[in-house]
């Protein structure tokens, strides 16, 4: 459970402490009071750029007369079974992109939060989610599998570095006329195809979950939702395909890809590619033709 809050030049806080007691917490006030200021520093223990998907720099707390965001830093405080935890994450200089992530003094990687803390958000933007870009949702969803299976988080992260060498490599050859080199697009994909089946797995593993969490509650006023995944891995995986199998299938993909992603531009294969569907279960209608 978290204890404590706290913020230092975040956003509209010069400082600020918040002591949290158990039970639900509601924060109210007027419009630019920074409400969601605080949502946004809670939404950084996790990985990726919290809720607002905003850089480091645009997080300092700036005066009228200054130029760029002043140097900041979100500490919070734990209960955990272990005793207390100390969790820090900021930027040590004005402007600068490099977010450190700190767990009791020490330096960490930002995927260790999710041994400790497993924050999941809802706003008001989220209203449009099936209607908006195909990459929102997968984003959104992904977040949701963070929360289940911190590892997630890990193979996304090298899953989506392999993949913009990979392009770096054949949009290189592509504008040249040059080769790529075989070797080291076999070894990038390779990762991609490794890094993509566990991703793969534990999604098709979280989504199995959640209907099955939708199902058991039937008596409820909410519409039933049937829950999908869009994309050849994953249909493959939850047809019962192990992990070997799938980053075979993965593999396989890439390599026939490579002309065709060189000359687009863009990685059109693989489970980035992947979208998140949802189904009126009653009409059997997508989410998307829904007002909310």
């Amino acid at each position: 459970m978290i204890t404590t809050l706290a913020l230092t030049d975040f956003r509209s806080y010069a400082s600020a402490r918040l002591d949290v007691a158990p039970g639900p917490v509601v924060l109210h006030g007027p419009n630019g009071a920074g409400k969601t200021n605080v949502l946004e520093a809670l939404s950084l223990f996790t990985p990726g750029k919290g809720l607002r998907g905003a850089s480091a720099p645009e997080m300092g707390r700036r005066e009228p007369s200054e130029a760029g965001g002043r140097a900041w830093a979100v500490a919070l405080t734990l209960d955990s079974p272990d005793g207390e935890v100390r969790l820090g994450t900021g930027v040590q200089s004005p402007g600068s992109a490099r977010r450190i992530v700190r767990i009791d003094g020490e330096t960490a990687a930002s995927g260790r939060f999710l041994d400790f803390l497993r924050p999941v958000w809802a706003t008001p933007e989220q209203d449009r989610l099936f209607s908006d870009a195909r990459a929102e949702r997968l984003k959104f969803f992904d977040r949701l599998v963070f929360a289940a299976d911190p590892g997630h988080a890990q193979s996304v992260a090298v899953y989506e570095k392999a993949l913009r060498e990979r392009l770096r490599l054949l949009t290189d050859a592509a504008e040249t006329g040059a080769v790529a080199d075989a070797l080291w697009l076999d070894a990038l994909e390779q990762r991609l195809a490794d890094s993509g089946a566990r991703a793969v797995m534990a999604r098709v593993a979280a989504l199995t979950s959640l209907q099955a969490g939708i199902d058991a509650r039937s008596d409820r006023p909410f519409p039933q939702a049937d829950l999908g995944l869009a994309g050849a891995a994953e249909t493959q995986a939850a047809e019962g395909a192990d992990e070997a199998a799938v980053a075979a299938a993965l593999r396989e993909g890439l390599l026939r890809a490579r002309p065709r992603d060189g000359a687009a531009g863009r990685s059109l294969f693989g489970p980035h590619r992947t979208d998140l569907t949802a189904l009126h279960r009653q009409k059997n209608r997508p989410a998307a033709e829904g007002s909310s």
